[in-house]
């Protein structure tokens, strides 16, 4: 009923079904059910307590009306940064961040108003009830099964040793921080398609009948490898006959990235073929498919010169950049462009003979490239009939320069007579960015850690002497990697700020919020440790669970922390009112932790096509919330006894000295009255007569 419902906002919201709206609803799956779930369990208990399911319906959620506000606010508090973050990451995970707020949205108001309504009537009512209603904590806890009463021992014995579970936390915390140093990173995850493009470029104005001979000669390297199926060759596709390109099949062995693996095995003999640079890209979701450009672009800029300059100071520096270990498939956007003749015209002496530059650019356009003079038609079919020089007569520059003109006399006038033509070549375009004309360099990596990599090719570019007028920076992946990180970064902080003043507001301390949120950095831990377990890169989607485990641990402290403000409220102290809560929460932290943990199993395991782009984020949300699950019942009791217990010590200490200032205001008051009553002259005293 959730879900459906969910799918109709989708739609009033205009949101589509696309990968990560999908992705939204997987993670939900296991996510909407969690306020249900502490509804009823709730009202259960009150059921096992002795009550009517009615009236345990109404005080089961009364109860717990608090905690699923609470936990469903800060959902929220996490999502929505998301949703509105800026740059790509806004672009990808709009639809994801509404998805998922929707979703939360529909559950909090089905678990307050569906669940007690159906648990009222279809639950059934317990064997307890012929007795009076039981509201003894520990018999509740005693009356449960072994894990809960196991579970209550341990929780006993941390909250009596607290200072040996507080440094053990502190060094965990610090242990798993600093392993995250050892993680690798990633912009995007890799998604290996089973094929890969391999791109063929010779020198410029190459014929078309050695590009074919070459590109056979590739096509042969390139089947050799045992792990390719097959090959498709285009020759000259792109309109450019110096090109090629292979679109390549690999089989599936069962390995972990066999594109790569091929691709990286084909770069050496690639490079061994002289005269033909090569580009090679796996099509993975991320790099240079997804974002247009290669993974680590530097931007050179050139204010004075011409581009030609610029373009050969780019090839230097290309060559320091091959030297940085990792650094792969180097390309220039540079390109010198096919050699072309250029023909300039002596006026003067064109006009001697009659004639003018657009009349001998008409006629060698006609003897050069043809010109259709008439149509040929016989037996149902129609040829073009196509005037122009032979072959052999318009082969090389000497001979278009023996080509006569006919003058206005009719006088044949050699064309060589009446101008000049030399050869060049310049650049096929100039690309220029804030004005500025600007030549990219572009890499893959291979090997090693794009941030190693990024780093090395920063430090190289900070020492290139460079020529004056001529700066270059990092762009492309690291660019946008960077910017997307930042932004990342900001939702994070905005998200703690939001959970912090959601939970400020419910419980009325500025104190509580801060030890519901001791979960953040336990989840963190288990998040570190399950992408090292499964050698899971830290990508932009693992990031976005880091994110989400922000607003999703935070569930189980609530739960524990509202309890244990009800049995203070009671009359009972901080340590007493955790020991009783940590129990009685158990269950409903439990469920929801592994309706969670569950949902995310087939996420994680990337059965689907596309899987690894959801992989690092399921994983990072399991072990998240794996750890924070089990260390928040340690951890929260015991921050929570500590802190609270102080305060309420010291509160108790106030009223006490309050109380004794105001008895010592009260005595003195009636000691001051006291003394004033003796000082007063009695009204009864008789005065001396008068003669």
């Amino acid at each position: 009923m959730i879900m459906i419902a969910t799918l109709f906002f989708m739609d009033l919201a205009g949101i589509s079904l696309n990968n990560l709206s999908l992705l939204a609803l997987a993670l939900v799956v296991g996510l909407v059910i969690d306020d249900g779930i502490v509804v009823r369990e709730n009202i259960i208990r009150w059921i096992d307590r002795g009550y009517r399911p009615m009236e345990a319906a109404s005080k089961g959620t009364a109860e717990v009306i608090v905690p699923v506000i609470a936990t469903s606010a800060t959902i929220l508090a996490v999502f929505l940064p998301v949703a509105y973050a800026e740059g790509i990451i806004g672009q990808f995970f709009k639809d994801f961040g509404f998805t998922v707020s929707i979703a939360i949205i529909v559950s909090t108001f089905e678990a307050l108003t569906m669940a007690p309504m159906l648990s009222a009537y279809f639950f059934k009512k317990s064997d307890n009830e012929i007795r009076e209603h039981s509201d003894d904590l520990a018999a509740e806890v005693a009356g449960r099964g072994v894990l809960d009463r196991l579970y209550a021992r341990v929780l006993n014995w941390t909250l009596d040793h607290k200072i040996i579970t507080t440094v053990m936390a502190i060094l965990v915390i610090g242990v798993s921080m600093l392993s995250a140093r050892y993680i690798d990173q990633a912009f995007l995850p890799n998604l290996d398609r089973g094929q890969f493009d391999v791109g063929m470029e010779l020198a410029s104005g190459t014929p078309l009948d050695v590009t074919t001979r070459e590109a056979l000669q590739v096509e042969a390297i390139i089947r050799s490898h045992p792990m390719v199926e097959d090959v498709f060759t285009t020759i000259g596709g792109t309109g450019t006959p110096e090109s090629a390109g292979f679109f390549v099949k690999v089989f599936d062995d069962g390995s972990k990235e066999p594109s790569r693996q091929v691709i990286d095995a084909l770069r050496e003999p690639l490079s061994s073929v002289p005269g033909i640079s090569f580009q090679l890209s796996d099509g993975a979701t991320g790099g240079d498919n997804l974002l247009g450009g290669k993974e680590i672009i530097v931007e050179m800029v050139g204010a004075t010169g011409s581009y030609n300059d610029l373009g050969a100071q780019a090839e230097l520096l290309a060559a320091e950049l091959a030297t940085v270990p990792g650094l792969v498939d180097l390309d220039i956007s540079y390109k010198s462009g096919k050699p072309e003749a250029q023909l300039k015209v002596d006026r003067a002496r064109a006009s001697e003979f009659g004639l003018t530059t657009a009349q001998i650019g008409s006629t060698l356009r006609t003897l050069v490239n043809g010109e259709v003079a008439s149509t040929f038609r016989g037996e149902g079919t129609e040829a073009n009939i196509r005037v122009q020089l032979r072959e052999d007569d318009r082969a090389g520059v000497d001979d278009i320069t023996n080509i006569n003109m006919m003058s206005a006399s009719g006088q044949l006038v050699p064309l060589r007579n009446i101008s000049a033509i030399k050869m060049e070549s310049g650049p096929n375009e100039i690309v220029r960015i804030d004005r500025e004309p600007t030549v990219s360099i572009g890499a893959n990596t291979s090997g090693v850690p794009l941030p190693t990599v990024q780093n090395a090719v920063a430090a190289l570019l900070a020492s290139y002497e460079f020529p004056d007028g001529v700066s270059a920076k990092l762009g492309g992946d690291a660019e946008i990697q960077a910017d997307s990180f930042r932004n990342l970064g900001l939702a994070m902080l905005l998200s703690i700020v939001f959970i912090y003043m959601v939970l400020a507001s419910q419980f009325g301390s500025f104190i509580q919020p801060l030890l519901i949120m001791l979960a953040m950095p336990l989840a963190i831990i288990g998040a570190i440790l399950a992408l090292s377990l499964t050698d899971r890169p830290l990508d932009l989607t693992a990031f976005i669970g880091f994110i989400m485990l922000m607003g999703l641990v935070t569930k189980n402290s609530i739960l524990l922390v509202e309890f244990a403000n009800r049995q203070r409220r009671a009359g009972f102290n901080a340590d007493v009112a955790m020991r009783q809560a940590g129990p009685i929460r158990l269950r409903p932290i439990l469920m929801t932790a592994l309706s969670l943990i569950l949902a995310m199993i087939p996420v994680a395991v990337g059965l689907s096509s596309g899987g690894e782009f959801r992989q690092s984020m399921a994983i990072a949300i399991m072990g998240g919330m794996i750890t924070s699950t089990f260390l928040t019942l340690l951890i929260v009791p015991v921050a929570y006894s500590i802190v609270v217990g102080f305060l309420d010590r010291l509160s108790e200490r106030r009223a006490l000295r309050r109380e004794a200032n105001e008895e010592a205001q009260r005595q003195r008051l009636r000691e001051r009255q006291a003394e004033e009553q003796r000082s007063e002259p009695s009204s009864g005293s008789v005065q001396p007569a008068g003669d």
